[in-house]
């Protein structure tokens, strides 16, 4: 009730200054909510992402509808997103739909189409998000930036588009650095992606490495059973060059999430380390 009541209030106040109003306010708390996961070793299950990753440096942007205005504003957050992974961001895309199997269904292409690694979900409380958020269906995206379990940054954007990134970003270079880019090096950038035309990648990744990696991150392993599969993901790589490449990338997004125990935590980045040599 209190932070309905807080939600309401700030409403208000943006209302009066004519700025568009959605989600929890900078300095207000970021509350848990359920997501069915589209990819990541929980895709097809409803994970508190927030509870998970608590008091991290964490970025959550929901997506009120797909179109390309949405999708140039996605690119270059991704990648930030990506990079700083390592640095202890938590990332998460949302997607708002009022049918779960049809908003799974989008997000798999969106994901093949954009390259994404962060962590994708549908809302499981429909068009209209998480209750506790207040969320508006009016914008187009609604990103929040936060760290130690509050809001630090909202941005409600009416008409996204690749200039709202490096705002959004600079407000989470706060908590976990990293170069920024400016405008006109994003728009610099894709002109050079669209001269070199569309290079990039669809297959999925290899079923036997994904059974793998599932078995890995499983809290109830021991440490042997984690040194096993450790082991089977490292005569799977073998010397094969795209496979260890496979491998490395993959674990370079499961890390910094803490998937698994705390031993099979340490023992990820050393396999890691191994096949980039």
């Amino acid at each position: 009730m209190r932070t309905m009541l807080c939600l309401f209030a700030g409403a208000l106040a943006l209302l009066a200054q004519g700025t568009p109003f959605s989600g929890p306010q900078a300095g207000e708390q970021l509350p848990p909510f359920k997501v069915l996961m589209v990819n990541t070793v929980d895709a097809g299950t409803e994970v508190d992402f927030i509870g998970r990753h608590a008091g991290a440096p964490t970025m959550v942007v929901f997506l009120h509808q797909l179109d390309r205005n949405v999708a140039a504003l996605m690119q270059p957050v991704e990648t930030y997103a990506q990079d700083r992974a390592a640095a202890g961001l938590a990332t998460l895309w949302v997607y708002l739909c009022p049918d779960k199997v049809e908003g799974e269904r989008r997000m798999q292409a969106v994901i093949k189409s954009l390259r994404l690694q962060s962590a994708v979900g549908v809302s499981a409380d429909g068009v209209e998000g998480p209750g506790a958020y207040g969320l508006n269906k009016n914008v187009a995206v609604t990103a929040l930036v936060a760290n130690k379990g509050a809001v630090t940054a909202n941005f409600a954007i009416i008409q996204p588009g690749m200039v709202d990134a490096p705002r959004i970003l600079a407000e989470a270079a706060k908590h976990v650095g990293g170069r920024v880019m400016t405008v006109a090096e994003l728009e610099a950038g894709r002109e050079r992606a669209r001269s070199m035309g569309s290079m990039r990648s669809t297959e999925p990744d290899p079923p036997e490495m994904v059974a793998l990696l599932r078995q890995l991150i499983q809290k109830s392993n021991d440490n042997a059973r984690v040194d096993q599969t450790v082991q089977a993901l490292r005569e799977w790589a073998g010397t094969d060059a795209v496979r260890r490449g496979q491998l490395a990338a993959k674990l370079g997004v499961i890390i910094p999430l803490k998937y698994g125990t705390e031993y099979a935590q340490s023992r990820m980045p050393v396999l890691k380390a191994e096949l980039e040599k």
